[in-house]
C-alpha cells in the first residue's frame, strides 16, 4: 500500500466545550455514512502512528463510506489546544500525558455534530488502542442514536499492562502518583519513573488506578466489563494475531467481551498483525469495511 498520499481534506471542528480540534476527512461522492476514528494514547490523526487511516480511507471510500480521523485533546504527548470562550480564545496545555479521560466525551460529541452538519445521519465510531476506551465510554454515556456501531481495534488492558511493565514498583508508583495528584494537581510524575512516559500524576492514575473509570473499561482481570455492557449498538473487535500487549490468549479476552456485550458482537483476527496492524493495514481495512457493509 502506498502511504505517500492521503486523498482528503484537513478540517477543523470544536469540542462541545469550545476546544478547537483538527481532523482528516476523506469522503466519496454521495457517501452513505461516516466512520469517525479516534487514535490511541499520545497518537494523532495522521502520520506514522495513524497509518491505518490511509488503509481505512481508501477501502471505506470504495464502498461509499466517508472517514473522519480526528485529533483529540489527548493527541501527542504534550501539546497546546485553543479554547473559544465567548469572545476570547484561551490556550490550554493538553496531550496524552496531561488529558483528563472523561473529557473525551466532549471531543467525540463535537466530531459527531460536525459530521451531522456535513449531512451525515449514519455514524460509526472507530478506536485504536486507548481510543477504544474513549469510544466505548462515549457511547455508554451518551447513547447517541446517530451511532450505528463501534469498531474496536486492539482494545488493550492499560492497567494490567502497566502493572506488568512496572513489576514490583507498580504499587509504590501508584501510591506516589496519588500523593502528587492530591498535593499538586496537574504535576508531572518524576522523570523516568514510568519508563520514559511523560505524564501528569493524574493522567497516570487514570490509566493505572484500580478505582479509575478508564483503567477498568478493558480490565480483563474483572469478571465483567461494566462500561462496555452499557453499549447497545453492534460491536466489532479486531485483533492482530501478534498482539504484543496481550497478557492472556486473545480468546480469553474475547470470551470476557462476549460475556459483557449486550448487542451483536463480531470478532476478527488479522493474521501476522501486531498491536498497530503495521504492514497489515489493507487486511484490517477489508475486515472493517466488510463488517460495515454486511
Amino acid at each position: 500500500m502506498d502511504f505517500g498520499l492521503l486523498k482528503g481534506e484537513l478540517v477543523w471542528f470544536t469540542a462541545t466545550d469550545g476546544v478547537e480540534l483538527a481532523g482528516f476527512l476523506s469522503r466519496p461522492p454521495r457517501a452513505k455514512g461516516i466512520v469517525i476514528h479516534v487514535h490511541g494514547l499520545t497518537g494523532n490523526f495522521y502520520g506514522y502512528r495513524a497509518r491505518i487511516v490511509g488503509g481505512l480511507a481508501s477501502e471505506l471510500n470504495r464502498r461509499g463510506i466517508a472517514l473522519l480521523s480526528i485529533a483529540t485533546r489527548g493527541s501527542y504527548v504534550v501539546s497546546r489546544v485553543w479554547k473559544t470562550a465567548r469572545v476570547r480564545r484561551k490556550m490550554l496545555y493538553a496531550g496524552g500525558g496531561l488529558e483528563r479521560f472523561e473529557e473525551c466525551v466532549r471531543d467525540i460529541e463535537g466530531a459527531i455534530r460536525f459530521a451531522r452538519r456535513l449531512g451525515f445521519r449514519k455514524v460509526w465510531l472507530s478506536g485504536h488502542s486507548t481510543g477504544c476506551q474513549k469510544i466505548v465510554y462515549y457511547q455508554a454515556r451518551k447513547r447517541n442514536r446517530l451511532v450505528r456501531g463501534l469498531v474496536l481495534l486492539a482494545p488493550g488492558d492499560d492497567l494490567n499492562v502497566w502493572r506488568k511493565e512496572l513489576g514490583r514498583k507498580f504499587g509504590a508508583t501508584v501510591a506516589l502518583a496519588r500523593k502528587i495528584a492530591r498535593n499538586t494537581p496537574g504535576a508531572l510524575m518524576p522523570f523516568g519513573m514510568v519508563n520514559g512516559y511523560v505524564c501528569s500524576a493524574r493522567r497516570f492514575l487514570s490509566l493505572t488506578d484500580a478505582r479509575s473509570v478508564e483503567g477498568n473499561i478493558f480490565n480483563y482481570e474483572l469478571p465483567r466489563l461494566r462500561v462496555l455492557a452499557r453499549v447497545r449498538v453492534p460491536v466489532l473487535v479486531v485483533w492482530g494475531s501478534e498482539e504484543e500487549f496481550a497478557l492472556r490468549p486473545l480468546r480469553e479476552y474475547d470470551e470476557l467481551i462476549a460475556k459483557s456485550v449486550r448487542a451483536p458482537l463480531s470478532v476478527a483476527i488479522v493474521k501476522g498483525a501486531n498491536h498497530g496492524f503495521r504492514w497489515k493495514e489493507r487486511e484490517l481495512a477489508g475486515v472493517v469495511s466488510r463488517w460495515l457493509t454486511a
